[in-house]
């Protein structure tokens, strides 16, 4: 094959959402996982698969449901929203992970079996995939550390045979054995199959590393890296590297506005942070800011009577206060577990409904009918809420303090927790409610801070390569 491959460690939120921005721009790319978890997206490729499937297709299946994982005789399979456990005479041999992403999330669809022993440590992992197969198995240490895996066949053959204390691996392959220095060889192997003409990646690590390899044997492979991390005191080593290497042909396109500021100021500064810097000019020249393109579910913030508050505690700063001093709106509660009695007493303000123990459908009507979030509840954040609200063109307020989601929600939409605070928030939610203009002039300043991508940029920048 000829094109762009996109080169991922594995998916996450910022590799799941760039490719969807490629895809949604329509640059046609495959992504190449180095890391098959076994439920990779719809098209997506791995070094494993390639090797798992050389004599045999996989069978049409459906995810594993929980209690159907096999067990010896009266074993007992128990099963909650979170995980399962697997209990001989009450005493726990082993814990089913559910697999957290992509459809199948929130099903009970068994992604890893970890198996105990009589001290309760997990001494091995077997690994299920999308068509409910066992297709690998870790082994651990003592001390519970992962030390070998082994991939298999539909028909339960093994092929694959990784050290994952010193990355090496055995591949059979074809009636033949050959090993591999790292995972890293083994993507590159697998990309020389490919012959792409371009390698997008998006982390330093192996992705780079992988994608380094095939060019040592194809320097005329053009390549990109999609930065999604933070900058904290230095600039990345080997992102010091490639632009001494690459120069001019250097390209990273960075994906959050505070990174790439961040970046921009280092590489000009000679006498700290890009004193290894050969060329500040060109490294300069090699940084563009590039978001996303995000999948908005509404465009533009149409009503503003309802208020999103989605908490997994109880400590709302000032909730009491807010809801006095917004009479006129509605404020919607919500949490995933039930309420503790502090946060039930506030139901009985009249412009307080409570939602303890939401579901899924429920928490999505709310983000499409409410026109504002208030980031302002301490603990984790739940069911993505700041992501959902944003897609879903809420207007996102906070405290300083507790905002979840920094890379969606502009300095100037969180408050100091403090009184003067509250009273700063709820005056710009006022004004929002009565002003269209001021409404969509902080719509557009989010969206801004958020990098909100065009197709056309996408296509401008990525399409001819």
């Amino acid at each position: 094959m000829s094109g762009t491959v996109l080169l991922l460690q594995e998916l996450t939120g910022p590799g799941q959402e760039l490719l969807d921005s490629l895809q949604q721009a329509g640059i046609p790319v495959t992504p190449v996982f180095l890391e098959d978890d076994g439920f990779l997206p719809e098209g997506a490729l791995s070094p494993y698969t390639g090797v798992l499937h050389q004599e045999e297709e996989e069978p049409e299946g459906r995810p594993l449901y929980f209690d159907r994982v096999p067990v010896p005789k009266y074993w007992e399979i128990r099963g909650t929203g979170s995980g399962g456990e697997i209990v001989d005479c009450e005493t726990v041999r082993g814990r089913i992970c559910y697999c957290r992403r992509g459809k199948e999330a929130g099903g009970r669809f068994v992604h890893i079996v970890d198996w105990l022993d009589r001290d309760g440590k997990v001494r091995f992992s077997d690994h299920y995939n999308r068509q409910g197969r066992h297709f690998a198995t870790t082994v651990l240490s003592k001390e519970e550390k992962p030390v070998l895996r082994s991939y298999f066949t539909p028909s339960g053959k093994e092929v694959i045979t990784r050290n994952l204390v010193t990355g090496t691996l055995l591949v059979r392959e074809h009636g033949t054995e050959k090993i591999y220095a790292s995972n890293e060889d083994f993507a590159a192997a697998f990309l020389e199959a490919l012959s792409p003409e371009r390698i997008f990646y998006n982390s330093l690590a192996a992705p780079y590393f992988a994608a380094s390899a095939y060019r040592k044997n194809h320097l005329e492979v053009r390549d990109a890296l999609f930065w999604q991390e933070k900058i904290l005191d230095t600039i990345p080593g080997n992102m010091v590297q490639l632009l001494n290497s690459r120069g001019d042909r250097a390209r990273i396109f960075v994906q959050t506005r505070e990174a790439y500021e961040k970046l921009r100021e280092k590489v000009r500064d000679q006498n700290r942070f890009g004193k290894d810097i050969k060329d500040p000019e060109a490294a300069g020249r090699a940084l563009t800011a590039l978001g996303y393109l995000y999948p908005y579910r509404r465009i533009g913030n149409l009503g503003f009577q309802d208020i999103l508050v989605m908490t997994n505690s109880d400590q709302i700063f000032e909730l009491g206060e807010i809801a006095d001093s917004l009479p006129e709106f509605t404020i919607h509660v919500a949490a995933v577990t039930e309420m503790s009695e502090k946060l039930q007493a506030m139901g009985s303000r009249p412009n307080i409904r409570l939602y303890p123990g939401i579901s899924s459908a429920k928490a999505q009507s709310l983000f499409l009918s409410c026109g504002c979030l208030l980031d302002i509840c301490e603990g984790t954040e739940i069911l993505g809420a700041v992501k959902e609200s944003f897609l879903s063109s809420m207007l996102l307020f906070g405290y300083l303090d507790t905002a979840h989601n920094r890379q969606l929600v502009p300095d100037a939409a969180l408050f100091p927790k403090t009184g003067e605070g509250r009273q700063a928030l709820c005056k710009a939610v006022r004004q929002a409610a009565a002003d269209p203009a001021f409404r969509k002039a902080v719509l557009d300043a989010q969206n801004r801070h958020a990098m909100a991508e065009t197709a056309d940029r996408y296509r401008e920048l990525l399409g001819n390569g």
